[in-house]
């Protein structure tokens, strides 16, 4: 498989998602499977793909056809080659981290509180991290909002929407398809206001925060 690349200036924009009606249970459903696509390919993708078309006749037009943009390139293609893809895409391309405080704190010495913050927030809605792991990680956030069903975790991912939208223009600049599932995430979030979007260009110009001056951060935060 070939590898992606940045195709255009890091000031082009990319069109706005429809916005889903979602219930509750939509959102949580939705999210669980997210949180399971949006992981190295495994096989949890497999389950997450049964899964889906289980449940994909009762889900939201507007997100439906995000996923099943995605699940078509899945299913032609084997899990190295989408393995091969999703660490070209997500662990090489400093714009399509899956870890939302790399969006406001970078490489600087602000990510390590920042992602201390994401770890009491699951704990204060009862839930640790089962394996090595950082707190914001975008796929465990998703399983939280899954699982616990709780409007502050929607209210997280909405307040970390530049992010969002910096690493949806990322993912369309290396047509991953990889997009589609960003697309759908986007979909269940409130729409986008005129601060957020200027935050959001703001990043895409100047990248994330850089200080490396002798910072060592942890790879992973060890469950108490």
């Amino acid at each position: 498989m070939s590898k992606t690349r940045f195709l255009s200036s890091p000031h082009s924009s990319i069109g706005a998602v429809v916005p889903a009606q979602c219930s509750p249970q939509d959102m949580r459903t939705i999210h669980m499977l997210l949180s399971a696509l949006l992981e190295y390919p495994s096989e949890r993708l497999t389950q997450a793909i049964t899964a889906y078309h289980e449940v994909q006749a009762g889900l939201p037009t507007e997100v439906r056809c995000h996923i099943d943009a995605f699940l078509e390139w899945a299913e032609a293609h084997d899990q190295r080659q989408i393995a091969e893809h999703y660490v070209d895409t997500f662990d090489h391309q400093r714009r399509c981290a899956l870890y939302l405080t790399y969006y406001m704190a970078g490489d600087t010495r602000l990510r390590g509180s920042a992602i201390l913050g994401f770890r009491e927030f699951l704990h204060a809605l009862g839930y640790e991290l089962a394996k090595e792991e950082l707190d914001d990680y975008l796929p465990v956030l998703l399983e939280l909002s899954g699982r616990s069903g709780d409007p502050l975790v929607w209210q997280l991912l909405a307040s970390h929407r530049e992010g969002i939208e910096v690493m949806r223009a990322a993912l369309d600049r290396a047509r991953s398809p990889y997009l589609h599932l960003v697309n759908a995430l986007a979909a269940t979030l409130p729409e986008v206001s005129a601060e957020t979007e200027e935050r959001f260009h703001r990043l895409v110009s100047q990248g994330p925060p850089t200080e490396m001056v002798g910072v060592h951060l942890p790879l992973s935060w060890s469950t108490p």
